[in-house]
């Protein structure tokens, strides 16, 4: 889902809200001795998963680590993550969903997602 709107349970069976992020992307591939980082733009975070547009494509089941980065909220993060998806764009990139290995905490998710903050008191979202 690509708007800001939670879904309860998607397509694929998943049941964490997924909001539309607002955070940079690069990732690093496990298997890079280099570690060269590739951009990517990054559609929505939850607390389980990414979702990510990049040009290079990235095989299934490939262990790659996302810096996340929000200037803004002065939010900068390195996940781990396994790719559980990888479908084709039409404009020459790939459109990917990456399983973390550890989930992010609700707090996380707002600084990475767009209106939505977390609420103290129990964790949830809170709307803006």
């Amino acid at each position: 889902m690509t708007d800001s709107t939670p879904s309860e349970e998607s397509q694929d069976g998943r049941f964490t809200r997924r909001y539309t992020s607002r955070a940079n992307a690069v990732v690093v591939r496990e298997t890079d001795q280099m570690r060269t980082g590739i951009p990517a733009v990054l559609h929505n975070v939850s607390t389980t998963g990414l979702a990510l547009t990049i040009e290079t494509e990235l095989q299934l089941g490939e262990q790659i680590k996302v810096q996340l980065s929000n200037e803004i909220q002065r939010f900068k993060k390195e996940v781990r993550g396994t790719v559980r998806r990888v479908t084709p764009t039409d404009e020459a990139a790939f459109f990917c969903g990456i399983e973390l290995f550890t989930r992010l905490t609700p707090l996380e998710v707002s600084y990475a997602s767009t209106n939505v903050v977390a609420h103290p008191e129990n964790d949830g979202p809170l709307w803006i």
